[in-house]
């Protein structure tokens, strides 16, 4: 057992920079190691230890300095703050550290008056998520260029097709681009998440305008991705079918697309104005889809009704991520 270590020899041993700072005064009051140091400069370009943080320092964090300065001086008791800067390493290389600061003890006033912190290099982990968002533009970038494709493709396919057949292709060519459309929404996102209401905007896109158009409302929810492209395609589907035979294949009829978000969310379409619903004599491969949204969600339900005013269709899931 080592008994010959005193506190400080385990402090300057520590690889994060430690130190005690007085906002009031804007004075570092104690420091583990030297920036200098820590960022590759000879000993004789280290400035003075009160002009070290400035001195190494991004202008832009520099300016930004000051709105950190009166979160730390705002600091209660209990409670932590943190930012993220770049500092110049001595080969001219700015690199990212972030700094957790801590109230240590307050003013009479109730202001900070001596806050203890840490900072810690965080390069590689920006220079990754750097590439990820560069990774994520490309890919959307190609899916848009994938849906131009596919609508080139759909075009030569139709060419001497009969009015079915050419429908077909339509259909299919509409499916793909409502997929690519939730798709894109989840990759704006590093997480893999999308805000509904881009999903549902994107897919519904192609039927703007038509008929009486269709309303959306509702507070902020965020599905997974496979959950959104099996959404996507299902309000597709919807549209489609009252383009043909709903509520958008008269002039008076509309499509109310209202949600909630909660521990149990809800997604309902409702039509309205336009010839009254009737049950398929059989499945067909668009309900097939419709129902397959609720397979794609946690805890998923589905519930389709053939009402006099219109279909009514309301899918219903576990969770949401506001």
């Amino acid at each position: 057992m080592i008994t010959s270590l005193k506190p400080e020899d385990l402090i300057s041993a520590a690889a994060a920079i430690l130190y005690l700072y007085e906002p009031d005064g804007g004075r570092v009051l104690f420091q583990n190691h030297r920036l200098g140091k820590i960022l590759g400069y000879d000993e004789a370009e280290w400035p003075g230890a009160d002009a070290e943080w400035p001195h190494y320092m991004h202008e832009e964090d520099a300016q930004r300095f000051s709105e950190h300065l009166a979160e730390l001086k705002a600091l209660a008791p209990g409670t932590s703050t943190s930012w993220e800067y770049r500092l110049k390493d001595g080969t001219g290389r700015w690199r990212w550290f972030i700094s957790h600061n801590k109230l240590l003890a307050s003013a009479p006033d109730g202001q900070a008056a001596y806050i203890v912190g840490t900072a810690s290099e965080i390069t590689a982990q920006k220079e990754a998520e750097e590439q990820t968002r560069i990774l994520l533009l490309e890919m959307r970038h190609r899916s848009k260029n994938f849906s131009a494709v596919i609508d080139g493709i759909a075009r030569q396919m139709k060419r001497g097709l009969t009015p079915d057949g050419a429908a077909a292709i339509d259909s299919l060519a509409g499916r793909l681009r409502a997929l690519l459309s939730a798709g894109d929404a989840a990759l704006a996102s590093q997480d893999r998440l999308s805000d509904f209401s881009i999903v549902a905007a994107q897919a519904l896109a192609p039927f703007a305008g038509v008929g009486g158009g269709i309303h959306m409302k509702g507070p902020q929810l965020i599905v997974p991705e496979a959950a959104a492209g099996a959404l996507a395609l299902a309000l597709h589907e919807l549209a489609t079918n009252a383009l043909k035979y709903g509520a958008l294949s008269r002039p008076g009829g509309s499509v109310a697309l209202t949600w909630t978000a909660g521990e149990r969310s809800s997604v309902e379409w409702r039509e309205q104005g336009g010839p009254g619903a009737v049950p398929p004599e059989r499945e067909g491969f668009g309900t097939r889809l419709i129902k397959n949204a609720a397979a794609q969600s946690p805890n998923g339900t589905v519930e389709l009704s053939y009402e006099p005013t219109g279909l009514r269709c309301r899918f219903a899931f576990s969770g949401s991520a506001p």
